[in-house]
């Protein structure tokens, strides 16, 4: 178990038990040991453990307790390879905003492909590299949406009409960006199934929209936090969200 283990904040509500449960099967792919943090719970941490260990018998778990659990897995984040707590936490995203690695966002777990943010003219690697290691990890079919809207008429000018054939030519290029941008992590990658996709949307729509059938969106996450795009998945995705420090 060479990996930085998984960190799950956990409560005694449903959620809480569904984010412990989709920790540990993350922590199975990624073979190594999960942490269950949490305060003191009707049922106890250690009735969590038990549930959770009922599914996953040869997963090497512990428990910590703490009475400042934001606080708590803000510090436990120095030392993990991944936290993953409930989209419902009250504190979830100023816990994604400012840990020190990856966070995923449990609203309910869901089974399908990976879906990576991806903007093509202005990568993050980190991010990427993520959403490829867990679509390898998970055999599954890694979407990577790259989002764009049509050029801004010229300040002072009326509305313009766009042809077809221009919003065409402007769709082509961008295809064409993505696909630049994405050669080298398909070389690295190769046995992992990439579907690209160029949409004529916000990004923030656009990722939600794709959330409906995904098991996990990948987004990058800046030093100024998670961003409009980032507050809108979270609030409105489908599927469990990751966000990963640049």
């Amino acid at each position: 178990m060479g990996e930085r283990c998984v960190v799950a904040g956990v409560d005694g509500s449903v959620q809480g038990l569904e984010t412990a449960e989709w920790a540990a099967a993350e922590a199975q792919r990624r073979r190594c040991a999960l942490r269950l943090m949490g305060s003191d719970l009707p049922g106890g941490l250690d009735g969590v453990l038990a549930a959770v260990r009922v599914r996953h018998p040869a997963l090497s778990m512990t428990t910590q307790r703490d009475e400042r659990p934001q606080s708590a897995l803000l510090s436990a984040s120095a030392g993990a390879g991944l936290l993953v707590i409930s989209a419902m936490n009250r504190d979830a995203r100023q816990i994604a905003a400012g840990a020190q690695c990856p966070v995923v966002l449990v609203r309910e777990a869901t089974a399908g492909e990976i879906v990576l943010g991806f903007d093509a003219r202005h990568p993050a690697a980190t991010a990427t590299g993520f959403a490829f290691d867990a679509a390898q990890r998970q055999g599954c079919r890694l979407r990577v949406v790259h989002a764009w809207r049509l050029p801004a008429p010229v300040k002072g000018r009326a509305r313009y009409t766009v042809l077809e054939e221009d919003r065409a030519e402007w769709e082509d290029e961008e295809v064409q960006v993505l696909h630049d941008a994405l050669r080298r992590w398909r070389e690295k990658y190769a046995k992992v199934d990439v579907l690209p996709d160029v949409r004529l949307f916000t990004a923030s729509w656009a990722l939600v929209n794709a959330s409906a059938h995904a098991g996990l969106v990948v987004l990058g996450r800046g030093p100024d936090g998670l961003g409009p795009v980032g507050h809108a998945v979270a609030e409105f995705a489908e599927s469990p969200v990751a966000f990963v420090p640049a």
